[in-house]
């Protein structure tokens, strides 16, 4: 068994917040193309500056929020 398999923060009881699933979102939700299933292609197209910023902006509303 690994060493650290039983010490995880995730689960400790404790809240403890994540990011995941960027890229489905991104694909799914928003329509963006993920060439090879990657956002951070992205990263250089402007028009999907809102796409990121709505993502982390609704992480730290839930991180606000708990």
């Amino acid at each position: 068994m690994a060493k650290y398999r039983s010490n995880l923060p995730q689960l400790s009881g404790e809240l403890f917040l994540t990011d995941g699933g960027i890229e489905t979102n991104l694909l799914f939700n928003e329509g963006l193309d993920l060439p090879y299933f990657a956002a951070f292609h992205l990263l250089n197209n402007p028009n999907a500056q809102g796409a990121f910023l709505r993502w982390f902006h609704t992480h730290c509303q839930i991180a606000q929020t708990y």
